[in-house]
């Protein structure tokens, strides 16, 4: 076929798609746009076994197919589970066993939580049908559940437009002092293999190059794509930016947090600032009278957790405060630790109630220079009172890594009001920080006739609305029958999550509001008690 200039492009930018006629279906029976890669991916749990295992274990795959769909590159990731024997991909679908096709872990080596699998497999056209048929599942053997303790279907997935990437010297291996920092924005358009990024930054001289690697957090690797090769300006005034054809290999790396980008200097060669490309940025502080300035003496204290979102223009919030009266207003100030600053962004202007009992929230819109204060730990919060106008109690915005495991007990003496039920469940989180995914396996016992289940918005004592639905009444969900699965979080989730606003509701046929009930707790709503927390200078 010859492609004049105009179906050139169309051709090269998505536009152009395969449609099959039928008797039947005379405008089309099936369709497929024309594409460079796919992507799919699997939520692995034991709900998906066949029969079903009650296990804590979640995973999860992204794969990606190449442009000529003979090669399919994949990664693996699970939590909360021993002693893997094996790993494949399997024939058949959603519910039934099937023979293996694929093998991609078979005992040499490791694969647990901290040794993720990957690799690439050769596939025919008849493989390549049955994978876009989502005939194909990932089963994870293990020495207790030797026919496969948690499995998913690879299906379709659409992967997040959006990819942000917070650099600073402490997050280079080794770490360093360099007191710059930098923000990268990737925009992928996975279908046709393209990323498009810029990278600006402040407070670095002297750049002399800058890639994106090929490693996770804590780990040096090799050169993935050049973005900065010395010549033309980059520095502070002038951000750089372009883009890069990525293979369906580097699609999997980049959306299992393989990725980061490197910005290297004469004074230091292997890098002088750092940051793994992902789909959020976690934040806190903790608030006290002694990091005012002056020192307060109070027993006021405070906490404060805040997410970035995927394109690094919007910043989420949550600040609870403690033993603390009469508070006037609060701020986001610019000033580094022992230093006052201006106000920059309101978080309480005196309307409504701020309190012990009434954290505040919210969300503001941040400009690429405010990001880059706040990944250099330039912002603090600061609550002020009318018996300490200038402030009472302030804390150092810092980069935040939190717990990635999450257990919930699930039970009506939880409920709002209390339920009278023999009934009890548990529920196992892990939560993936970088991709913005949180992952889940929810088990119960003594229960009957589960109508529905979600994930509501409400602190312990409090009923909210539903955030997320785990289970609809499709197919079972009781006791031997658990659910499990993975979802997508917003920054705004993020900060719902970890501030202890999360709760797992489920509903029966008895008690249609909920018969039991468990908080998702991170340690948000307890007494703000602190250790100190070590700043960057």
């Amino acid at each position: 076929i010859t492609l004049d200039p105009e179906q050139l492009v169309n051709f090269l930018t998505g536009n152009h798609y395969v449609n099959v006629h039928t008797a039947a279906n005379g405008a089309g029976e099936i369709r497929g746009q024309i594409v460079s890669a796919s992507t799919f991916w699997a939520a692995l749990s034991g709900a998906q076994e066949t029969p079903p295992v009650e296990s804590s274990a979640t995973g999860k795959a992204i794969l990606a197919l190449n442009g000529a769909a003979d090669e399919l590159a994949y990664r693996v990731m699970v939590s909360n589970i021993m002693s893997v024997t094996a790993s494949h991909i399997h024939k058949a679908a959603a519910g039934v066993a099937g023979p293996v096709v694929f093998p991609l872990f078979t005992g040499s080596g490791s694969f647990d939580a901290s040794h993720p699998v990957s690799g690439t497999l050769a596939l025919d056209w008849a493989q390549v049908l049955d994978l876009i048929d989502d005939g194909y599942y990932v089963n994870i053997h293990t020495s207790a559940h030797a026919p496969g303790e948690i499995r998913g279907q690879v299906e379709a997935y659409t992967p997040p437009v959006h990819h942000v990437a917070l650099l600073r010297g402490d997050h280079e291996v080794p770490p360093n002092d360099a007191v710059g920092a930098g923000l990268g924005r990737v925009v992928l358009n996975a279908s046709q293999g393209v990323i498009n990024y810029t990278v600006a930054v402040t407070d670095i001289t002297g750049i002399s190059a800058s890639h994106i690697h090929k490693a996770p957090t804590g780990v040096n690797g090799p050169v993935v794509v050049g973005l900065y090769s010395g010549v033309g300006p980059f520095d502070g005034d002038n951000p750089i930016g372009g883009g890069a054809h990525v293979t369906a290999a580097n699609l999997v790396d980049m959306l299992t947090g393989y990725y980061y980008i490197n910005i290297h200097t004469p004074a230091h060669p292997g890098g002088e600032l750092r940051g793994q490309i992902g789909n959020a940025g976690l934040f806190h502080a903790a608030l006290t009278g002694g990091q005012e300035v002056p020192a307060v003496a109070t027993n006021a204290a405070g906490k404060a957790v805040l997410a970035l979102n995927d394109m690094a223009n919007e910043l989420a919030y949550r600040v609870r405060v403690s033993n603390i009266m009469s508070v006037t207003a609060s701020h986001i100030h610019l000033g580094a630790a022992g230093v006052g600053g201006g106000v920059i962004f309101p978080l309480f202007t005196g309307s409504g109630s701020f309190d012990a009992s009434h954290p505040i929230s919210g969300s503001l819109s941040l400009n690429t220079s405010q990001v880059l204060d706040l990944v250099q730990d330039e912002y603090y919060i600061n609550v002020h009172t009318a018996i300490t106008p200038s402030g009472e109690i302030r804390g150092q915005v810092v980069a935040y890594a939190p717990d990635s495991e999450f257990a919930v007990d699930l039970a009506g003496a939880n409920e709002v009001p209390p339920v009278s039920s023999a009934a009890s469940g548990n529920a196992a989180l892990h939560l993936d920080a970088l991709s913005a995914q949180l992952s889940y396996s929810v088990i119960l016992k003594d229960i009957t006739d589960v109508t529905a289940s979600h994930i509501h918005k409400g602190i312990a004592g409090v009923s909210g609305p539903v955030v997320f639905p785990l289970f609809t009444g499709e197919g079972s969900f009781g006791p031997g029958s658990p659910i499990g699965g993975c979802l997508a979080l917003t920054a705004q989730n993020l900060v719902d999550l970890l501030t202890d606003y999360y709760y797992i509701n489920v509903h029966t046929s008895a008690n249609p509001p909920g018969e039991i009930r468990g908080q998702v707790e991170a340690g948000f709503m307890d007494s703000p008690t602190y250790l100190p927390i070590a700043f960057k200078e």
